[in-house]
Parts: structure tokens; C-alpha cells; sequence
């Protein structure tokens, strides 16, 4: 059974914490550097998701923590309207299976009910994987990118975006 559903202080946010760490270091190697992610600890999560747990959902499959997503009003001044899926993570080795689409839908549900009518993301150059899911559940690029700092490493990111129903 697959349950997606707002985060709430009685969850384990440590195994949230832990479920960040451990999908960074998959997703991202050979796109940041190997020292970066082997010294990525839960805790560079944990101060986020206790100070606000129900910016997030959890996908829980026969009950066990398989992803999550934090969603919120676009962090960018000049927005309005926009909604973000600031971070969506599996489990790694959980891709392929239908569990990001159904955590997307509900993080773009959650959005829309709360009034945006654009979504917007950020994703790292080279990331082709998550290009193509983002692809497929309707963003295109919209030709913003940034830069970002990952252990000494500069990294361009770049923006999707989606109208929302």
C-alpha cells in the first residue's frame, strides 16, 4: 500500500534526514565531488525538517518511509503565483517503480490547494534522470539557471516549470 501525506513532528525526521543523505549521495555522484558527498551527514537536514515538518510529505509504502518531497511558496522575489518543489527524493534503488510520479502529483495537489497556479524546480546540471521524470510529469526549462556552491565545486542549476489544474 502507498501512502503519501503531510510530515507531522511525531514522524521520525531523522529517518527523513537520513533518506536525504542517503539519496544525495546516489543521485549525485559523478555530478558533485565524491568528497562533498562521502562527508554528508543527516544532520545537514534534520534543523530544516523539525523546524517545519509540514512543508513535507512522506511516501510511506507498507508503511516504510520510501521518499519525500518539501514543497513551498517560490523562494524567488518576483514569483507570485509560483509554488516549488524545493526537494523529491526516493529511496535509492525505489526509481522506476511509480513512486515519484505519485509523490509529484501530491506535492502539485498541495500546491494548487494552496493557491499557486505555476510550480517551479531546480535541478542540477547533468542530472539527466531526473530531467526526463521532470519532463514527463509536464515541466519544461524555463531558461533561468543559477549557480550554487557543493564542497568547493560551482554548479549550474536549472529551473522547470508547469501551469498547475
Amino acid at each position: 500500500m502507498v501512502e503519501v501525506r503531510r510530515l507531522t513532528a511525531q514522524d521520525d525526521l531523522d529517518a527523513v534526514a537520513c533518506l536525504y543523505a542517503q539519496s544525495w549521495k546516489a543521485s549525485y555522484r559523478g555530478l558533485l565531488p565524491d568528497a562533498f558527498l562521502n562527508r554528508l551527514t543527516p544532520d545537514r537536514w534534520s534543523a530544516m525538517l523539525h523546524a517545519d515538518p509540514g512543508a513535507s510529505l512522506g511516501l510511506f509504502v507498507d508503511g516504510a518511509l520510501t521518499g519525500t518531497a518539501m514543497v513551498g511558496f517560490a523562494r524567488q522575489a518576483g514569483r507570485e503565483g509560483y509554488g516549488e518543489i524545493i526537494s523529491i527524493y526516493l529511496r535509492p534503488g525505489f526509481a522506476g517503480r511509480g513512486y515519484g510520479r505519485a509523490l509529484m502529483e501530491a506535492a502539485l495537489s498541495r500546491l494548487s490547494e494552496e493557491g499557486c497556479e505555476r510550480a517551479c524546480l531546480w535541478t542540477l546540471e547533468g542530472n539527466v534522470r531526473a530531467e526526463g521524470f521532470y519532463t514527463r510529469m509536464g515541466f519544461a526549462p524555463s531558461g533561468n539557471t543559477q549557480q550554487e556552491n557543493f564542497g568547493g565545486q560551482s554548479a549550474r542549476l536549472y529551473e522547470y516549470t508547469r501551469d498547475l489544474p
